[in-house]
């Protein structure tokens, strides 16, 4: 039987800055650091996808990505984050958590992971939510081909949860609601995926795609 290839974890480091709408994607791979912009998430990885293919040879199945937010990507990607919620529970000044999110202020390596572990908590918070209507508890009874494939992206992301995770209720009773159930649960799962950069990347580099060793400045 042919052994299963082991899979490689790639770090890339999302940034972003409070008065531009791009998004800054930085890697270190084989000593070269390589970057991009983009406007979004997806966008940025198929980028990289594409330079690691041709100047690495690296496939799409060779590798996953690790994705970390410094604090100013994170509320604008995730924007369903509340930052004055998330500030109260960590026990963090409102105002100095606006300043983090803006990208004013950074904060430090223990304090960036406060943050993350009340964002995680948020997330395994909510997944153990369930629903009633008219005093009817809100079960699911069979998967729909309407949920399917929301299903498969919802089980991809909670492969990565470090917390066991309850199984999902959905009411198939309600045939409108049910894409809205789905989409809520992931976006739950995502929240309880949420890892963190919180180092400032300092000077933006001026080009895309633009591969450094990774010794060197990046100004």
């Amino acid at each position: 039987m042919k052994e299963k290839k082991e899979m490689i974890e790639l770090n890339l480091i999302l940034e972003s800055e409070s008065t531009s709408n791009e998004l800054w994607g930085r890697m270190n791979y084989k000593d070269d650091l390589i970057v991009y912009t983009g406007s979004n998430i997806d966008e940025l990885q198929e980028k990289f996808k594409t330079i690691l293919l041709k100047k690495y040879s690296l496939k799409q199945d060779d590798y996953n990505f690790a994705l970390f937010y410094d604090l100013t990507a994170l509320f604008k990607e995730k924007s369903f984050l509340n930052v004055s919620v998330i500030a109260q529970r960590a026990g963090i000044d409102r105002s100095l958590m606006a300043q983090y999110a803006a990208g004013i202020k950074l904060p430090s390596l223990e304090r960036a992971a406060q943050i993350q572990e009340v964002i995680h908590s948020l997330g395994y918070e909510l997944l153990s939510v369930n629903l009633a209507v008219r005093m009817q508890p809100v079960y699911a009874l069979q998967i729909s081909e309407l949920v399917k494939e929301n299903l498969r992206d919802l089980l991809s992301t909670q492969k990565s949860l470090s917390a066991t995770v309850e199984p999902l209720h959905f009411d198939f009773g309600h045939r409108s609601s049910l894409k809205g159930q789905v989409k809520s649960h992931i976006a739950t799962a995502e929240i309880g995926n949420v890892i963190f950069n919180p180092i400032a990347a300092g000077a933006r580099p001026a080009a895309q795609g633009n591969i450094k060793k990774a010794g060197k400045s990046e100004a």
